[in-house]
Parts: C-alpha cells; structure tokens; sequence
C-alpha cells in the first residue's frame, strides 16, 4: 500500500452550461501519510552558512546567532548520527567544521566559536557552495538541508541563484533567515522559491532558536522527498498555477513534471491548483485533469508511485448551484491570495499610503476571517504606520512580505474519505509542533 494518500477536491461542485465565458476551476491536493510512517525517520544532515561580515557584529547579530546554534545542538529531534557542518562567509568562505557527527558537539563547538574572527563583505555564494560540495557528496537517503544566515546585500546575487539550481537538482532546500533591516529580501525569497525552502524575517533575534527549533523537528520528519506530479488537462483546460499553501506558501513553476518538495509525517501538505476551462461548456461533464505522482522515501531507498487520479465536473444549469463553494478548498485559496494583495500594498504605499491603506483591510478582514492572529496584528502595525507616518517601515514591509509565507494556517477539515477519517481527527486534534513550544 502506498505510504502518501491524496485528497483531491475542486473549490466548486459543478460548471455551468452554456456559457461562453472561461470558467476557473481550484483544486485543492492534501497529501497525508500512512501512520507506519510517524515511526521512520530519515539520516539528515544540515550545512549552517553564516554571515560573519562585520555588520553581523552589530548589535550582538552574530553573538545571537553563535548562542542559537548552541542551543540548536542540543534539541531532543537530533540524533548523534546527524550531521552538521559551519561555514562562513564574509569576503571568502571557509569551512570551519566539515560535515560532523552531533555526537561530536566539543569539535562542532570549537568551529562555532572561530565565527568571531572574521568580518569583512557578503559573499553568499561563496559560502552557499563550500555547503553544496559537502552536501551532495551524500547518497538520497539522508535528507539533506542548508540554513542561511545573513544581515545584508550581496553583489554575487545572479551567481548565488545559480547555485540555488543546483541545489534544486540535488533536492537540497534552502532555508534563509533575514536578520535586521539591511537585507534583500526579494533575493532570499527567490533563492528559497528555487530550492523548495523557506524563508525568514528576523525582527528580535531572540527568536533564531524557536525558528531552528522549527526547522529541525521539521526535517527530522521529512520521511518522503521530492514529490513529483504529472497533469494531463482535458480538452480547453489549462493549469494556471500552482502553489504550496501549507504548511508554507510556495509557488511552484508551472513547468511539468511538477516538482512540489517534501512531506512530512504528523501532518498536511497542502496544494492548491488553479485551472482555466474554456467554452464551450456542453454535455454533462467536463474533465478537468488527469493526476499522477511520485515520491522517493529515503529511509527505504525506493520510489514509488501513486495510482492516476482523474477530476471530472458535472455540467449544471442550476446557477446557484454553480455558485456553491467549498469552504475550506478557499481558505487556502484566499491564504495564497493574501501574498499578492500585500505585495500590491507594501508597493503603493510609497506613492499611494490611502490606497495602500485600504488594500490593507481589505486584507485585513481576509486574515481575520481566516483567524490568523499574526498576520492580523502585523497588517494592525502597518495601517498605523501609514497613517501617523504615510509610509510603512523597512522592517514592517519586510516582515508583510515574508511572514505571508511563513505564518499560513490550516483551514477547517472536511473529510470525504471515510477510511481515513479516524486519522485526520487525531491530526486535528493534535497539530504540529506550535510556535509557543520552542524554546526561547
């Protein structure tokens, strides 16, 4: 039996007939995985790529970061076996501890605290390739992933989002952290977008441990990788987009075959599809797509594949029954919505802070609707700032257009497969690590 199971589901249950107008079509894809799989877990080894230019060590950036990996060392979700590397980056790279055993924290220790000695430029591309040589000397079956620390510019922009391809083949994600204001957040979400990663804004950076935290329980429950899928679309009907809603936002580029990034155990991943279908709308039904995916499960060393899935919708003349929605197929829906609207915003604000402003609350009443408290009370910061200041500060803007992606949320569950319903109330009851239960 395969371990991945699919909930496939379009946001409406039926097109209307006869119209002469493209009608769109978004279907959710919610993979869970078979409860065998909570008891497997992968070899992983990560690389920590850290800024050590002499801006880090204002304001005690880099002590605050020597502190987290510190404390990162010593989470209950490593294993002695796992792997670790420190590299450094300022004008050079250096690897200041090759690719080494947890269990050997007093020589990972004494590599950790050399970050002291360095200060000069931001070169991340030389940092980001002393981790890639050391990461894809490693067979598939450890799960492999990079975490970038950085405060500032680099002028090796198109040489690092280079490399980001490579990391891609090597299904080595990235995880950038942001620290400060002084960052270019637009390239360290490009960087991550290629490489399936993540993306981080550090406003305190008191919270570098709980975001490691995180990170760590997450790879460490990475038991299936590099999801795969292939969609055939039927007649008049084209993919638009395609985007990971949860647990984070990430596009996906719409160049088949889909590569959709990892899955972890003990919860959802969530996608959304989105699909044109043109005129003319005829018959009784009309076939959406075609669905096929693979996966590779490190801790066997095989690939497997999941049987075809075909989405075919029923053809209407009821209008209001066109209208019919599902409601938690739009909350990710609007979750992936919010981005673009925020983008809007945050880009107006320096000519428009009135337009800016009411694009806000309209998002606004998203995030509340949605119940995402965070991004709720950010959107609160940033409507203030317009109007005491008409504009919105370095610091807000960055954390509207990163937090958007890190922040999403599950939405409310419907099940339509009974076989499974037992399991996706134990999920729900039980969601993933929360934020309020790292470490400090």
């Amino acid at each position: 039996m395969p371990v991945v199971r699919v909930i496939l589901r379009p946001h409406r249950q039926a097109l209307l007939r006869g119209v002469e107008q493209p009608q769109k079509i978004f279907v959710m894809l919610k993979f869970l995985l078979q409860k065998g799989m909570a008891h497997e877990r992968p070899e992983i080894a990560f690389a920590l790529v850290v800024d050590t230019s002499t801006s880090m060590k204002e304001g005690g950036k880099l002590d605050q970061a020597i502190q987290a990996i510190e404390q990162l060392l010593d989470y209950p979700e490593l294993i002695p076996t796992d792997q670790v590397s420190v590299v450094k980056f300022d004008d050079t790279g250096e690897i200041l501890v090759p690719l080494t055993p947890i269990g050997e924290k007093g020589m990972i220790l004494q590599g950790v605290h050399r970050l002291k000695e360095f200060e000069g430029g931001t070169e991340i591309a030389k940092g980001l390739q002393l981790a890639l040589d050391q990461l894809s000397a490693l067979p598939p079956t450890v799960v492999r992933k990079v975490f970038l620390l950085t405060d500032g510019y680099t002028y090796e922009e198109e040489e690092a989002l280079k490399l980001a391809e490579v990391y891609f083949s090597q299904k080595i994600p990235i995880v950038a952290l942001g620290l400060g204001t002084e960052y270019h957040e637009e390239f360290l979400i490009r960087l991550t977008d290629i490489t399936r990663g993540r993306v981080y804004h550090l406003e305190d950076m008191f919270l570098l441990p709980a975001i490691f935290y995180q990170e760590v329980g997450m790879i460490a429950r990475e038991v299936v990788t590099d999801l795969t899928m292939q969609c055939e679309t039927g007649e008049g009907v084209r993919l638009i987009s395609l985007s990971r809603v949860y647990p984070n936002l990430l596009p996906i580029p719409p160049t088949p075959p889909y590569h959709m990034g990892n899955l972890v155990n003990k919860d959802y991943t969530v996608y959304v599809a989105e699909f044109g279908v043109s005129p003319p709308f005829e018959g009784e039904t009309r076939k959406i797509a075609t669905f096929r995916w693979s996966y590779y499960i490190p801790t066997r060393d095989q690939r497997e594949e999941l049987s075809s899935r075909e989405m075919s919708l029923p053809l209407t003349d009821d209008v209001e029954l066109s209208r019919e929605i599902d409601d938690e197929v739009m909350a990710y829906v609007e979750q992936r919505n919010i981005e673009n609207l925020i983008r809007e915003a945050v880009t107006r604000a320096q000519v428009d802070p009135e337009g800016a402003a009411h694009t806000l609350k309209l998002v606004q009443a998203l995030t509340q609707k949605l119940g995402n408290e965070h991004l709720t009370q950010v959107l609160n910061r940033a409507m203030q700032e317009l109007k005491t200041h008409r504009r919105i500060t370095e610091s807000t803007a960055k954390t509207l257009r990163i937090d958007t992606r890190t922040k999403t949320q599950r939405a409310a569950t419907r099940v339509l497969d009974p076989d499974i319903l037992e399991e996706l109330q134990e999920d729900a009851a039980s969601p993933s690590e929360p934020e309020h239960d790292a470490p400090a």
